[in-house]
């Protein structure tokens, strides 16, 4: 039996946090400082300098050898060790130091039941219009051809992005503990294209879950295209975001961060 509602996990492969990272971490523990917040980290390494500046910190320790590589990642969040870890909650909210949480919404989502949430990975909405459907058929025989996945075909529109995602323990456990075949599967072909990493799993390889459709994951939060998904937010921020500091979403979210 779950004792706990929510943990809010923050997965952690260095200490020396750049000025982008320390903003994510300051702001996780300001706005969701009522719940419990847990460093997930290497076995070796020393993370006291951030346990002095933020006491109310947990840590749990994993083999340094799901911290050398975003293949390493993968291993860990389809792990049956890494859910077993955090089974006496109910949830767990990743936030990689990439993420930023706007307001406390995170009991109500909580609350919705849901197995699995994050920022949904939206596709081109002229690709929603019957004109344009033609132009997704051949993308897909161009993927085909070159014996690549067809990004926009296995993630369009689905929920999604996993560096600020909501996951029901008890739901990732059981699948780790009764789908390693296809957990195997796809860690091998993860290794050669990212379309396959962890989160593309969970969004694409649970038939059982329960899933918000992409339009209510707007409204959990941003990845991808944050203009547009603020355009299918009715111009409303989400509770958070992932990936805010990059490059090409740097001139949206200048005005918020």
């Amino acid at each position: 039996m779950n004792e706990y509602l929510v943990n809010i996990v923050i997965p952690l492969y260095k200490a020396d946090l750049t000025n982008d990272e320390q903003k994510s971490l300051a702001q996780c523990c300001t706005v969701l400082a009522h719940y419990p917040i847990t460093l997930v980290k290497p076995e070796s390494l020393d993370v006291s300098p951030i346990l002095s500046q933020y006491p109310q910190l947990q840590t749990v320790a994993f083999d340094d050898s799901y911290f050398g590589s975003i293949f390493d990642y993968n291993r860990l969040m389809m792990s049956t060790v890494f859910y077993e870890k955090f089974s006496s909650f109910t949830y767990i909210l990743i936030y990689q130091l990439d993420a930023y949480v706007f307001r406390n919404e995170l009991e109500m989502w909580c609350q919705k039941g849901y197995d699995y949430i994050g920022a949904p990975w939206l596709l081109k909405e002229k690709y929603n219009h019957t004109i344009f459907k033609p132009c997704l058929v051949a993308k897909n025989l161009f993927y085909r051809l070159k014996g690549k996945p067809a990004r926009h075909k296995l993630l369009g529109n689905k929920v999604g992005n996993g560096g600020f995602s909501l996951r029901k323990v008890a739901s990732h456990l059981a699948v780790t503990q009764q789908s390693g075949t296809i957990i195997d599967h796809f860690l091998k072909l993860s290794e050669k294209h990212t379309e396959f990493n962890e989160d593309v799993f969970w969004a694409t390889q649970t038939p059982n879950f329960k899933f918000p459709d992409y339009k209510e994951a707007a409204a959990f939060a941003f990845d991808l295209h944050p203009e547009r998904a603020f355009a299918l937010n009715k111009h409303k921020l989400p509770f958070g975001c992932h990936g805010w500091n990059k490059d090409n979403r740097q001139k949206f979210w200048q005005n918020y961060i």
